[in-house]
């Protein structure tokens, strides 16, 4: 019975022992595992922060071309104020008011001049 029992013992043992190892591997896995997610993680981080800038920058060259995009609206209103202006003026070239403008601006002058 002795034997038997030593037997039984050597086998626990033996179990306890490769229990042991292997909780001692898989804590060290684990170890390495989050050492590996700490490294995503900062990778993330890191990624997120350029990301941010990017944005930042894509967000302040919005703003300049709607700077540009105001500038040159505004140029185009006083271009368009001045073409109207020419089209008046041909308009009264057209229908004889600048003839008549032009007479009596003759007329006065010519009487400033008598």
């Amino acid at each position: 019975m002795d034997i038997l029992i030593s037997v039984l013992s050597v086998i626990v043992v033996g179990a306890m022992v490769t229990a042991a190892v292997f909780f001692i591997n898989l804590t060290l896995q684990l170890r390495e595992t989050a050492k590996a997610v700490e490294l995503a993680a900062k990778s993330v981080a890191a990624a997120t922060q350029r990301l941010e800038q990017s944005i930042d920058r894509i967000d302040e060259t919005a703003a300049a071309y709607a700077g540009l995009a105001k500038s040159v609206e505004a140029r185009v209103e006083s271009t368009k104020e001045m073409f109207d202006a020419v089209n008046a003026i041909t308009h009264g070239a057209k229908t004889g008011w600048l003839n008549l403008a032009r007479f009596a601006l003759g007329f006065i002058t010519g009487l400033k001049r008598a």
